[in-house]
C-alpha cells in the first residue's frame, strides 16, 4: 500500500517483500525501531522520497515533536505521563470543572449537548483553501464542526456551529468584537484544547462568565503537526459520529515556500510558516489517516471534500479509500 509516496512496510508483525534483511529500508526500519526503543505495535511507513520510516509508534515520548503523532501511548495516556488526567484537571477544571469523559484517546469535559453527536452526520470544517473552494451544503448535515478564525469567513459566520474548538491563536478578550458578535448570536460550544502554558489560560473565566454553559476543554491523545482541523475530526470519530465529511483540511502544494500565501479561507493573507516542510507533512496526513481508517475510525465514513485540489495532502489517500465520486 502506498500513500503520498509512502509505503506500508511492515504490519501484524510481517515485513513487506521489499524490506528484506540487509536491504536499505531494513535498514532505515532499523533506525526507526531503535528510535521508538522497542518493536512496533503498529504498521511502519517508508517515505519513498527521503527515506524515513514513521508510524503511531512514535510520540513525544520518543520522537521529536515534529516526528511524533501523539503525546504517549495510550496505555499511558490518562496517568503516566506529564501531560495526563492530573495535568488535565488542574489546568481547566478549577475553571471549567472537573466531570469529564475519559480514555486512552481523549479527555474533556462532559456536555450534555454532545452526547447526540453519537449515530450522527457531522461536518468539519477547517480553514484550509477548500472550504472557499469546495460544494459543501450545511443543511445535510445533523450537527457541524469548525476552529479558530472560523468566523472571519463569510460562509461560516453565518452557520450556527455545533462546536468549535479555540486555540491560542484567537484573542478572547472583549476586544476581538467579531467573535463575540458570531458567539452572541449563536449557540455554538466554545472548547478549548492544545494548551500547556499558564499564560494561556488567560481569557477562560471571562469567556466562562459570559457563556458559563457553552464552554469546555479537550485534550487529546492525537498531537499530529498539521494544524487544529485533524484534531477536530479525532474529536468528531470519537464522539461516535457515523459519518464524517471534511473540508479544508488541506496542506499545502509542493513547492510552497514559507512566507508565500496560504490561501486560508479563514485568514485572509495568512502566509505559510512554522513546521511547513512538504514531505514531513505528507508523512503526518498518512499517520493522520491510518489512525482515523484503522484504529479509532474503523466503522466511520468519512469524505474528503477537499480532495482533487492541489493543495489538499489526503486526495491520494482518500481517493484510494474512500473516494468522493463513489
Amino acid at each position: 500500500m502506498i500513500w503520498n509516496n509512502c509505503k506500508k512496510i511492515y504490519e501484524n508483525e510481517e515485513f513487506s517483500e521489499d524490506c528484506s534483511l540487509g536491504s536499505e529500508t531494513f535498514q532505515n526500519f532499523m533506525k526507526y525501531q531503535n528510535e521508538i526503543r522497542h518493536p512496533p505495535k503498529f504498521s511502519v511507513w517508508h517515505d519513498l522520497e527521503e527515506g524515513v520510516c514513521f508510524g503511531l509508534d512514535q510520540t513525544w515520548q520518543n520522537a521529536l515533536s515534529r516526528n511524533s503523532f501523539f503525546i504517549s501511548e495510550s496505555d499511558s495516556f490518562l496517568s503516566a505521563n506529564r501531560w495526563n488526567k492530573q495535568y488535565v484537571l488542574k489546568y481547566y477544571g478549577e475553571i471549567f470543572g472537573y466531570n469529564i469523559v475519559e480514555n486512552s484517546e481523549i479527555i474533556y469535559l462532559d456536555m450534555p449537548q454532545l452526547r447526540h453527536i453519537k449515530g450522527s452526520k457531522v461536518l468539519v470544517i477547517g480553514g484550509g483553501p477548500t472550504t472557499n473552494s469546495a460544494v459543501w451544503a450545511p443543511e445535510e448535515y445533523d450537527y457541524i464542526f469548525s476552529c479558530n478564525h472560523f468566523y472571519l469567513n463569510k460562509k461560516t459566520n453565518k452557520l450556527d456551529i455545533t462546536m468549535i474548538t479555540v486555540t491560542t491563536e484567537v484573542d478572547l478578550s472583549k476586544e476581538n468584537v467579531e467573535f463575540h458578535n458570531y458567539l452572541e448570536n449563536s449557540s455554538t460550544i466554545i472548547c478549548f484544547e492544545d494548551r500547556f502554558a499558564d499564560i494561556q489560560r488567560e481569557g477562560f473565566e471571562y469567556m466562562k462568565e459570559k457563556y458559563p454553559n457553552r464552554v469546555m476543554y479537550s485534550h487529546s491523545r492525537y498531537r499530529g503537526k498539521i494544524g487544529s482541523t485533524p484534531r477536530l475530526l479525532v474529536m468528531a470519530t470519537l464522539l461516535g459520529a457515523k459519518q464524517i465529511d471534511v473540508v479544508g483540511m488541506d496542506g499545502f502544494k509542493r513547492g510552497t515556500k514559507l512566507g508565500q500565501d496560504s490561501k486560508h479561507s479563514f485568514e485572509k493573507g495568512k502566509v505559510s510558516q512554522g513546521t511547513h516542510d512538504y514531505r514531513l507533512y505528507n508523512r503526518h496526513y498518512v499517520a493522520l489517516w491510518d489512525y482515523l481508517l484503522n484504529n479509532i475510525g474503523k466503522d466511520v465514513k468519512f469524505r474528503n471534500l477537499g480532495e482533487g485540489h492541489e493543495s489538499n495532502m489526503s486526495t491520494d489517500i482518500s481517493r484510494q479509500m474512500f473516494p468522493l465520486a463513489s
